[in-house]
């Protein structure tokens, strides 16, 4: 008796499997969005210092003084904010004042440097003042005065470093140190 129950609920299942498949239709449509794709942008920024130094002074007396300057480009695809910041300097930095000014030019030594900011440096402190992050940095704004740099926007820094006329300055040193542009997208 019970294997008959059992035939007799297979049966029914396939009947209704079979039944199911009948309920179906032949009619059918679909539609497709092609050529997708997914790319992510860039955040480049380079200078052309060839990693020589802004300044190198050795027994220098107050009023000293060294510069140059350094074209900044940035070629990434994503618009981006630009911040300058300055590496760990030592005791003689709280001696050093250091004057960023804004420009066009493309030479190392300056020949040909223009100050597109009427001679008011953008920073006008001692090297210790100056930000040594992103943080701290000081904000840069392109070569038409916008916060937010595009692809190719290029500006040229002049950068001075000079002693203070301090006799607390002598015998130090800042020892070597390095000033870092960084761009982040906005």
């Amino acid at each position: 008796m019970l294997r008959k129950i059992l035939i007799t609920i297979g049966i029914v299942g396939v009947l209704g499997a079979v039944g199911g498949f009948g309920a179906y239709s032949a009619f059918t449509a679909t539609t497709t969005n092609d050529n997708n794709t997914f790319a992510s942008g860039s955040v480049q920024i380079s200078d052309n210092d060839a990693n020589v130094e802004i300044y190198s002074v050795a027994a220098a007396k107050p009023g000293d003084f060294e510069e140059a300057c350094v074209k900044v480009t940035y070629t990434g695809t994503l618009p981006a904010n630009v911040k300058l910041s300055r590496g760990t300097v030592g005791a003689l930095g709280a001696y050093v004042n250091l004057k960023v000014y804004k420009g066009t030019g493309n030479a190392m030594n300056c020949t040909g440097f223009a100050d597109t900011n009427g001679g008011t440096p953008l920073f006008d402190n001692t090297l210790t003042s100056m930000g040594t992050d992103w943080t701290g940095g000081l904000a840069l704004t392109n070569a038409s005065g916008s916060a937010t740099w595009s692809q190719n926007d290029t500006v040229t820094y002049r950068i001075r470093g000079t002693l203070i006329d301090d006799a607390n300055a002598q015998n130090k040193s800042t020892g070597l140190h390095s000033f870092t542009w960084e761009a982040r997208n906005t």
